[in-house]
């Protein structure tokens, strides 16, 4: 089911529509959790609860892979709470909205970060660092304000949150390349913001990964003078792309001698063991040395440099709610997102993510995709609506299997979307069926042939005819009399799922090499192809559409 990794940085996306929901009981949610910190990622089975006056549900796009959640997932920082779904680089859809909320309707585009809720009330709250509140629930591995709940992050489908923990993410912003922003980009954006970069700063930026990178765009964007410090001579032409005007090896002394006392402001976004003294004595007199990467020892800062230099040593952990709110609509003034790489919502692909993420294999950020296909634009919804199921069932194997144009394949049942991707490939299709009734439908569907499968008579005849059978009937029936019908070494594929095993003649296997498989739905790379096949070939499921009195619509 999984895929690679596809470079999709800065892509555009069209607004995604919702009808909106009214959840009046807790919300079936699936997640990606771990048990341990060395469990791998399985699905994990919760609930959401019911919005409340306050709250906005919300249908969950995309989520980025940070690496804060790898320290989290493997208990590095010994905080770590399970079971735990993490996440906290959420953009996705309302769905619904509580009686009280003001700020969101449905079908807004919105982000969620590092918090869920918080007090409201405390010193640091009024002051908007609501991050800084004793009482913060952060997104997962927490508990919300009763210390009793477990919170649950991105790496899910759903999420209910708390009006003022929600944000907006405009419009000109795709949302999938928006998502690290509710955490990689407040993070960069904040400190820089803090300590007034600007026009006539000299900065640095130490790493070029997920966070060093947004530091980039942000220092650019604010119009300083912006230096890349990596230890890699590779990252020297991502940095010039990105707008830095210099880069720094910080492994070459030579070039580090040379740039000592150059730089008003260096964010420091390094998680990995580095030494953070060699990095300080780059900043001139006076200057701040932010750290916002998190190195699992404590930095070791000698005390001459703090007396000569008189240096504002610092840090920072994401930003407040209204801060990071002006961070997403800056980014929407300057067009700035983050560079990503998205992945599948499954385990295998989550644990390769992580392994590249540890080796600083991505530029610049991987994003979990939530199982959200584009519908081509010449498909009318009702009808392609079964595409999604029927359409991934039947066109997966065809794919598998090589259907073409020399294929001589059978379908079992009025399979009618098989029958249409089968003659779409150029196939030669014939429908076996229980009933002579369906052969006019079969023709209509572009059926070459149609075989009545009770009748002997027709099936002794059209033995050894077909290479690819594809069975789609969920009732019991007569398999070993079907696989009589494939040629030497043809295939045979279930689809449909009879309540008792197939009963298949062993005699048959010796004799005709069969492949006996079968086939369940398809990847969500798959399942966008096969889109893409029916838009191109406008192919769409046959349906009756049923009254709906409730919405008193069709």
């Amino acid at each position: 089911m999984g895929s690679s990794p596809s470079n999709t940085a800065n892509t555009t996306e069209e607004k995604v529509v919702s009808n909106g929901v009214n959840h009046t009981a807790p919300i079936a949610t699936k997640g990606l959790a771990v048990d341990s910190a060395s469990s791998p990622f399985k699905v994990f089975d919760f609930e959401r609860r019911v919005p409340k006056p306050d709250d906005v549900f919300i249908r969950i796009h995309y989520c980025g892979i940070c690496h804060s959640d790898i320290h989290q997932v493997k208990n590095e920082w010994h905080t770590s709470k399970y079971p735990m779904v993490p996440g906290h680089e959420i953009t996705g859809v309302v769905e619904q909205v509580g009686s009280n909320v003001r700020k969101f309707r449905i079908g807004d585009h919105v982000g969620v970060g590092c918090m869920v809720d918080s007090c409201l009330q405390c010193n640091s709250c009024k002051k908007n660092f609501e991050q800084h509140c004793p009482d913060t629930a952060f997104t997962y591995s927490s508990t919300e304000l009763d210390k009793v709940t477990p919170t649950y992050g991105g790496y899910s489908n759903f999420i209910t949150v708390k009006e003022h923990f929600v944000c907006k993410v405009p419009k000109n912003l795709p949302l999938d390349a928006a998502a690290p922003l509710l955490c990689a980009g407040i993070t960069t954006y904040s400190p820089l913001r803090q300590h007034n970069v600007g026009k006539n700063t000299r900065m640095g930026v130490i790493g070029l990964g997920g966070l060093g990178h947004m530091a980039v765009k942000f220092g650019v964007a604010m119009g300083a003078h912006v230096t890349v410090i990596s230890t890699s001579e590779s990252k020297r032409d991502d940095a010039t792309k990105l707008g830095a005007k210099a880069f720094l090896v910080s492994k070459d002394a030579e070039q580090l001698k040379g740039a000592e006392n150059s730089f008003d402001f260096i964010i420091d976004t390094v998680s990995a063991q580095h030494d953070v003294a060699a990095m300080i004595n780059l900043f001139a007199f006076q200057g701040v040395y932010c750290m916002v990467g998190a190195p699992p020892k404590p930095a070791e800062i000698p005390s001459f440099v703090l007396l000569f230099k008189r240096p504002i040593i610092t840090g920072s952990l994401i930003g407040g709610m209204k801060e990071t709110q002006e961070m997403l609509d800056f980014c929407g003034k300057h067009e700035i997102t983050c560079e990503i790489e998205k992945i599948e919502a499954i385990p295998e692909q989550i644990n390769v993510a992580y392994d590249r993420t540890l080796k600083s294999d991505v530029k610049y950020r991987f994003v979990r995709e939530y199982f959200i296909c584009k519908v081509p634009k010449n498909l009318p919804l009702d009808a392609a609506a079964p595409l999604l199921c029927a359409g991934i069932t039947t066109y997966s194997p065809l794919r598998q299997h090589n259907v073409g144009k020399n294929t001589y394949m059978g379908v079992i049942g009025l399979g009618h979307m098989a029958v249409k991707f089968g003659v779409a490939m150029g196939a030669h299709v014939t429908v076996i069926s229980t009933s002579e009734s369906k052969r006019d439908d079969a023709t209509k569907l572009g059926a070459k042939a149609f075989l009545v499968s009770k009748d002997a008579e027709q099936l002794k005849e059209a033995e050894n005819s077909f290479d690819f059978i594809i069975d789609t009937v969920s009732a019991q029936h007569d398999v070993a009399a079907m696989i009589n019908l494939l040629a030497f070494q043809g295939v045979y594929c279930m689809v449909g799922a009879p309540p008792k095993p197939a009963e298949i003649p062993s005699f048959v296997l010796l004799f005709k090499r069969p492949i006996i498989t079968g086939s369940l739905i398809g990847s969500m790379k798959e399942t966008q192809e096969m889109l893409d096949f029916c838009g191109k070939h406008e192919i769409t499921c046959e349906i009756e559409r049923t009254s709906d009195k409730r919405k008193k619509s069709t």
